[in-house]
Formats: C-alpha cells, sequence, structure tokens
C-alpha cells in the first residue's frame, strides 16, 4: 500500500480496511497503521506481538483481526489501545466480521465462533468437518442484521 506523496511505503499481503474517514491496516508482523483517507497522512502505528492473519475489520469504532495462533484481538479505532481478546480453536484465516454485538471468527479447523463484542466471552461455536488437504484459507462470511452466512460446500450449498 503506498500513500499520497509516497511518503509511506507498505508492504503485505493482508488487505487494508476502509471505517469512515481512515484506512487501517496491519501486516503479517503485527505492525498495525491508522491513515486519513483523504491525504494518506499517518495518524499513528502500533507494534504488536501479534502474527496477523487473513485480514482486518473495521467497524463500529473498533478494529478487529485473527492471528495464526487462533487469538481474535479487538483494539479502539481511536489510538489502537487493546480492548479485549480472545482464543478461537485453530487459527484464523479469513477477516473476522461484527454487528456491534458479536464478533465472528472462522478457523482453519472448520470452527465457527462468535465472541461477545463488548468482552470477548464466547457465545457460541459451530464446528464442521473439513477436508484432510485443502487450499490454505477460507471464505469470510457475511453478517447483516441478525442472519449470518458462511459458504461452506459450493457443491452442496451448505
Amino acid at each position: 500500500m503506498g500513500c499520497k506523496g509516497g511518503k509511506e511505503k507498505i508492504q503485505g499481503r493482508i488487505s487494508p480496511s476502509i471505517s469512515g474517514e481512515r484506512i487501517f491496516y496491519i501486516n503479517a508482523e503485527g505492525e498495525l497503521f491508522a491513515f486519513e483517507k483523504s491525504n494518506g497522512r499517518k495518524l499513528w502505528e502500533k507494534e504488536t506481538d501479534d502474527q496477523a492473519s487473513g485480514g482486518i475489520e473495521t467497524a463500529f469504532r473498533k478494529i478487529i483481526y485473527g492471528t495464526l495462533d487462533g487469538e481474535v484481538v479487538v483494539l479502539n479505532q481511536e489510538n489502537g489501545e487493546e480492548t479485549w481478546r480472545a482464543q478461537a480453536t485453530s487459527e484464523i484465516l479469513s477477516s473476522p466480521i461484527t454487528n456491534g454485538s458479536v464478533v465472528v471468527a472462522q478457523g482453519a479447523d472448520g470452527s465457527v465462533t462468535g465472541f461477545d463484542f463488548d468482552d470477548g466471552e464466547q457465545s457460541w461455536i459451530h464446528q464442521v468437518t473439513v477436508p484432510n488437504l485443502s487450499l490454505r484459507g477460507t471464505s469470510t462470511p457475511i453478517l447483516n442484521k441478525g442472519l449470518f452466512l458462511q459458504v461452506l460446500q459450493m457443491e452442496q450449498w451448505q
């Protein structure tokens, strides 16, 4: 990702996320950045100890991402201060999602876990069987008005 004026050069494979007038980005090494959308000016930068994976969600004034260690991490958009972190059953390979009351994360082991938005307590978990051999990656689920949709097997429309 390059910023206007070329002052910040950031490389990585995780997609950035836009929330309001800000762009947020975390790389696989756990370096988290916030930029102004209008001019690319860096607002802040934070070093985390996480190996981020999959992507980030930015909504409801929070930054949410998963890690290779299977943690779901929620931070404040204003300054990157950690709100909570919770352990999922396996590494997170797609972007977590939220509707402001639950954070949903999909694990590489086929689990889909819901965490309370405010405190990170596990609300529910759904486990599906994954093939013994599969490509590394999972689809990002969709959460809208209380409806949760996750594509598990397109051939069987599950």
